[in-house]
């Protein structure tokens, strides 16, 4: 039997609704709430959510994107802004009131009047088609002339009071040099004591300078690159020199090999000049020392060194091809220098002992006793010894004049020759040398009268004296009077031999 509480399969509609309305309320849906229509049928009725006024992540993305919106805005302002500025400095740079107060900042900090042609600058560099300085009277400075100009510029240059940079540079220039007057000027400023002008390198690539003035050809650096310094690690502004050919009236042309040059207020310090031969590059002369350029009374002195340098590149080219050769300086002489006054008439002398470098001997030619002596022994290495031995002796110059004194020149077993051997201005040779020649080769000789002309033994020579004269391009000396007088006074006592002319005949 069915239980009682067992609901039927059927019922009607009045018990539907008594049922329904008879059950307990249940708790409401979190998802609405159950509701009865007057129909009868069942809905859920949804509360209306309210909006929240407040979204923290929108809220943060809408910040985040007015925040870009305005970044991106100012930026696009500023670079509006930088590019008018730019663009209004670069027209001011290029107007005729920017370049008159450049012209200004140079002329302050060099002390000369400046003439700047075709001047133009962009941000980052400046040009100028060529330039002239010309210093006062009594300044060393005589006259600078720059072409095809081109600075590396910060860009402080555009508004500040200095024009600055980082190099400086110049195709080609011409600097004249003078005598200076009176105390060195000081560094060039501005009316409030900072530098006008200030770059870490000012650099011409091909450079010439004239000593003095150039029509009178006193001396001269031409072809020369010259890096200048205002500021280096020393505390001294340095010029640095490479290559270049350096000429004094009277003295053989040198090469530049290179050069570091330092202005210590009123001195100049040759740090290092390193010179070659104008003929051969092979040797090296040094010069190191301090010049005074403001006290003219006051000869200023360079010491020289020379490694394996040819001689003809100190006594010139002339008589350096009658005794030629390789010369290193003697390390035990304390002469070796190069002293003149830094006036207008300079006044250079000269003096350097030497001996002849190990790889080269010293030869000697063209002297007529050379050519009597070759003939006479029936040896053709008597024309034009090399003196492979030993070579020493002191070169010296001074007024013109190019004296080889102290020469002493030694082959072993053969041939040596000593004295003193010079040249002036023009060319005339002068001297008196001694020529020996060893007991053995004498007692050889197929003439009798050789050994009349040279004398007694000594140092394992038999010495006779001869007395130079000519020139240079023709040099002399008195072999032929010596042995014809010879013959004169044997004629009578003895049989006739040959005349000099006779002897030396080529056969």
């Amino acid at each position: 039997m069915a239980s009682p509480e067992s609901d039927p399969e059927k019922y009607s509609i009045d018990e539907m609704m008594e049922r329904l309305k008879s059950r307990a309320p249940e708790e409401p849906s979190s998802a609405g709430e159950l509701v009865i229509r007057d129909d009868g049928t069942a809905a859920i009725r949804v509360r209306k959510r309210k909006r929240r006024s407040s979204q923290p992540k929108k809220e943060e993305a809408r910040r985040s994107r007015r925040a870009l919106i305005f970044q991106i805005s100012g930026i696009l302002v500023l670079l509006i802004l930088a590019g008018l500025a730019i663009g209004g400095g670069i027209v001011f740079a290029n107007s005729v009131p920017y370049r008159n107060s450049l012209v200004k900042k140079v002329a302050a900090a060099t002390g000369a009047s400046v003439d700047l042609q075709l001047f133009r600058m962009n941000p980052t560099n400046a040009y100028a088609d060529s330039m002239s300085l010309d210093w006062p009277e009594g300044h060393i400075l005589g006259d600078l002339k720059l072409r095809v100009l081109k600075a590396e510029i910060r860009p402080s240059s555009f508004l500040g009071k200095t024009f600055t940079g980082e190099d400086v540079t110049a195709s080609d220039g011409v600097l004249r040099l003078y005598a200076p007057q009176g105390k060195p000027p000081g560094p060039g400023e501005g009316s409030e004591g900072e530098p006008t002008l200030r770059f870490n390198r000012y650099g011409v690539n091909k450079l010439d300078v004239f000593f003095g003035d150039p029509t009178e050809g006193s001396g001269r650096l031409t072809g020369t690159e010259a890096s200048f310094y205002a500021t280096t690690v020393s505390g001294h502004p340095q010029l640095r020199l490479h290559r270049g050919d350096l000429a004094f009236e009277g003295w053989p042309t040198l090469q530049v090999d290179r050069g570091l040059i330092e202005f210590r207020g009123g001195e100049i310090g040759i740090v290092g000049l390193k010179l070659s031969s104008e003929s051969d590059r092979r040797g090296q002369l040094d010069l190191v020392g301090t010049v005074q350029p403001f006290d003219p009374d006051r000869p200023s002195t360079l010491k020289l060194t020379a490694s394996s340098f040819p001689m003809a590149g100190i006594v010139g080219p002339v008589l350096g091809n009658l005794i030629s050769g390789r010369i290193d300086t003697d390390p035990e002489a304390q002469s070796n220098s190069l002293s003149f006054a830094p006036g207008p008439n300079p006044a250079a002398t000269l003096s350097l002992s030497f001996t002849g470098s190990l790889d080269s001997g010293m030869e000697m030619k063209q002297f007529p006793f050379l050519f009597g002596l070759a003939q006479s022994l029936n040896d053709d290495w008597f024309e034009r010894p090399v003196f492979s031995s030993d070579a020493s002796g002191t070169i010296r110059r001074a007024a013109g004049v190019v004296r080889l004194a102290d020469l002493s020149l030694l082959t072993r077993g053969r041939m040596a020759v000593k004295g003193d051997i010079a040249m002036d201005r023009s060319g005339l040779l002068s001297g008196v040398i001694e020529v020996g020649l060893t007991e053995g080769i004498v007692a050889g000789a197929p003439s009798r009268r050789l050994a009349a002309l040279f004398g007694g033994s000594r140092e394992g020579f038999r010495w006779m004296k001869l007395a130079i004269s000519g020139t240079a391009e023709s040099p002399a000396d008195d072999f032929q009077e010596q042995y014809n007088t010879l013959e004169r006074e044997a004629s009578g006592v003895s049989s006739p031999g040959a005349t000099f002319e006779e002897l030396t005949r080529p056969r």
